[in-house]
């Protein structure tokens, strides 16, 4: 049997929390001090590279950082003959994270995320299961073509669904729309379900660092929401804005014509702030309601929650598409 080919990124995080200061710890171990520690009948059967990109919380990663993360994987799939890749990171952005790769690298060989709700000082710490189960998937056949994968607590999430939903918790990682795709049992990968629709993806190429770095905002409308927050996306020139509305994707009445103008000058994406379910299109016609923002040229994002929303926004400006084809990305793929 063919040794994988397996590349190992860690950004830092809690996986990689090993070191102490003060009363807390921060992140310190590199990609070949976590392979190390795994078992050596795994590295017998798996070839893991490991590379270091960085040491941070994931909330200390940039856009700039995933284009540059992104190349580096292409470049092994493409010219090394890689099988996969996993990347460990922090949990804060990894429902984030795992869905910008999910549509900016469009090749067969999975990418799959993966970090730690336990650092590897505290009893019971996850970090070193949770690698091992992403090495497992990344070089298990039957991954392949199913884009951008996170494996957590020893279940296969999809990266368009896949949230966290508990600030500590070892199931923190759930996929509420449609649950897990699979999961791992005595060591074994098992994947059940593989979606039936066509994957969005834009060139990770299109995504030149060159070019204007634009600025998406995220509004969450609330109970007496305050019109000079909105406003603030225009007056400090936002390229794109993504609104979490109230249940099926409602606004404040005494807001809804701010609003609208607002998607007259840029693409405004409505979501719900619940973060699961589909947006409505045609229930409510109250002042604020889904019916009129729809009407007036908000962009519907479907499915998508509003983090997930963001970083498709993002991409698309990035990548220079004008407000009528980001409208087209999100209504063919994504409601």
């Amino acid at each position: 049997m063919n040794r994988k080919k397996i590349l190992l990124l860690t950004l830092g995080g809690t996986i990689t929390a090993a070191e102490k200061v003060g009363e807390g710890v921060v992140p310190s171990l590199t990609a070949q001090a976590l392979i190390e520690k795994l078992p050596k009948d795994l590295l017998k059967e798996v070839n893991v590279k490991p590379i270091h990109f960085k040491a941070v919380p994931s909330l200390g990663l940039s856009f700039n950082d995933l284009i540059e993360i992104g190349k580096e994987i292409l470049y092994y799939f493409d010219s090394e003959n890689f099988d996969g890749a996993v990347i460990a990171q922090g949990t804060d952005t990894m429902e984030e994270t795992s869905f910008f790769f999910h549509i900016t690298i469009s090749r067969e060989q999975p990418i799959v995320i993966t970090g730690a709700m336990r650092n590897p000082t505290l009893l019971g710490s996850d970090s070193l299961m949770n690698l091992y189960h992403a090495i497992k998937v990344a070089s298990y056949e039957k991954s392949k073509g199913l884009g951008t994968l996170v494996v957590m607590n020893e279940l296969i999430h999809l990266a368009p669904f896949v949230q966290k939903l508990h600030t500590y918790a070892l199931d923190a990682f759930k996929s509420p729309l449609l649950g897990p795709i699979g999961f791992i049992s005595e060591d074994d990968v098992n994947i059940l379900l593989r979606p039936i629709n066509e994957r969005f993806t834009v060139p990770l190429e299109n995504l030149a660092l060159n070019t204007k770095e634009p600025k998406v905002g995220l509004h969450v409308v609330t109970l007496n929401d305050h019109e000079e927050i909105v406003i603030n996306y225009i007056e400090k020139k936002f390229d794109g804005l993504v609104i979490e509305g109230g249940g099926g994707g409602h606004v404040r009445p005494e807001l809804a014509d701010l609003i609208i103008n607002i998607g007259s000058k840029i693409p405004v994406v409505l979501c719900s702030r619940t973060r699961v379910g589909k947006i409505l299109k045609k229930t409510y016609s109250f002042k604020g309601s889904e019916l009129e923002l729809l009407k007036n040229d908000l962009i519907p994002g479907g499915y998508l929650n509003s983090l997930k929303s963001r970083i498709l926004l993002y991409v698309l400006l990035k990548s220079g598409m004008d407000k009528n084809k980001i409208k087209y990305v999100f209504e063919k793929y994504f409601n």
